[in-house]
């Protein structure tokens, strides 16, 4: 009986030895397991701290001009334009409108002198060679006058523009001359039929402007 005692005695030594082996492992793997999510727990917390930092420290970065000095900024434009340009610099400015509404000035000048090509080129019968009295009659662009003709252009293939174009005897006054009628400059671009000798046919813009101009003596100046 005590020879089986002392046969069994090693095997139980080592079964308590199995145990405690056991015991240890799992309590390394607790052990590692709570190491991790403290490390896990500490990057996150660590993270955060630092977003929240870096942007608590940004907002000093971030400045909102005073609303003084939004207005002072805000000058006049004569008075930017003269600090662009430095001190000591004198700016002439061109001269703004009148009163009245009408502007001064150059500009003003190539405005009125603009209104009509034709008085820009108006000449003083002084100064043109006088050729006598015409008949000075009026016609336009319509079948009646200039017949059925797909494309209506001057005998130098122009387009005919009124106050500007009158048809003459080329005889007379060569085409591409220019005459003054009553102060005004017209060019001679075209010829007709019924233009023979001292004859003019002024270009209208209408049958009925030619038709109320009628025929009429005037005297005819070359420039």
């Amino acid at each position: 009986m005590e020879e089986r005692n002392l046969s069994c005695h090693p095997g139980c030594h080592r079964m308590t030895e199995f145990r405690r082996a056991e015991k240890r492992r799992r309590i390394r793997r607790k052990w590692i397991r709570f190491l991790t999510a403290a490390c896990f727990a500490t990057v996150v917390v660590t993270g955060v701290y630092s977003f929240v930092s870096e942007g608590a420290s940004g907002q000093d970065y971030i400045q909102t001009p005073p609303l003084t000095g939004i207005l002072e900024s805000a000058e006049a434009p004569g008075e930017r334009n003269e600090t662009e340009r430095g001190p000591g610099v004198s700016v002439k400015e061109e001269p703004e409108e009148s009163a009245a509404g009408g502007n001064t000035g150059p500009a003003a000048g190539r405005e009125e002198n603009g209104e009509e090509k034709n008085d820009a080129e108006a000449a003083e019968p002084e100064e043109s060679e006088y050729l006598g009295e015409f008949e000075v009659t009026g016609y336009c662009g319509c079948d009646i006058c200039c017949g059925t003709k797909e494309v209506k252009l001057t005998k130098m293939e122009t387009v005919p523009k009124p106050d500007y174009t009158v048809a003459a005897d080329p005889e007379v006054i060569p085409l591409g001359s220019s005459i003054v009628i009553e102060g005004t400059v017209y060019h001679v671009e075209d010829v007709g039929q019924a233009i023979k000798g001292k004859s003019v046919d002024i270009f209208f813009a209408s049958h009925e402007e030619a038709k109320n101009f009628g025929r009429q003596k005037l005297s005819v100046y070359l420039k």
